[in-house]
C-alpha cells in the first residue's frame, strides 16, 4: 500500500513501557478518521506515572473513542465502565493488557462479540505474541497482512 488513507481499519499492538499514550497521540487524527480499529495495548499505572502520564486522563480519553476491554485474571474480557476505570487508576502496581475497540460495521461488531463470548482470548494472546494476529480477512490492516 502507499498510504494509510487506503485503509479504513487497522489492528495495532503497543507495548512501550508507559509511553502508549504518546504512540496513540502520534496518530490520533488518523484514529478518529478510521472506521474500525482494534488495539492491543499495555496499561501499567506505575509505568505511565514514570513516563509523566496521568493514568486516569489517559484511560478516560481512550474511553471517549473506544470500547475499552480489560483482560482480567481469569483471562476474560470485560468492558470497562467509569467506576472500574477509576479503581484501576487508583491501584498501584496495576498492570493489564487492554483492548481498545472501535467498530463501525455491524458485522465486525457481531464477530467481535463472538470472540468475547466463545472465549478465544488465549488464541488472540498467542497469535499477538507471535505477531500473527491476522484480521485482513475482515478488512483490517495488520503487520501480517501488509508489506510494511
Amino acid at each position: 500500500f502507499t498510504s494509510m488513507k487506503d485503509f479504513h481499519s487497522i489492528f495495532i499492538k503497543i507495548d512501550v513501557e508507559g509511553y502508549e499514550p504518546k504512540v496513540l497521540d502520534g496518530f490520533w487524527i488518523t484514529i478518529l478518521k478510521l472506521e474500525n480499529m482494534i488495539g492491543f495495548v499495555e496499561f501499567d499505572v506505575d509505568l505511565l506515572n514514570l513516563a509523566g502520564q496521568d493514568p486516569k486522563k489517559v484511560l478516560l480519553r481512550w474511553m471517549e473513542i473506544f470500547d475499552v476491554y480489560e483482560i482480567n485474571k481469569n483471562e476474560d474480557m470485560v468492558l470497562l465502565d467509569s467506576k472500574r476505570a477509576n479503581h484501576i487508576c487508583e491501584t498501584q502496581c496495576y498492570h493489564s493488557d487492554l483492548f481498545l475497540v472501535k467498530l463501525s460495521k455491524p458485522q465486525l461488531a457481531a464477530q467481535w462479540g463472538q470472540i468475547i463470548k466463545v472465549g478465544n482470548l488465549k488464541k488472540i494472546f498467542e497469535l499477538s505474541k507471535e505477531n500473527r494476529f491476522d484480521l485482513s480477512g475482515l478488512g483490517f490492516l495488520t503487520p501480517s497482512s501488509s508489506n510494511v
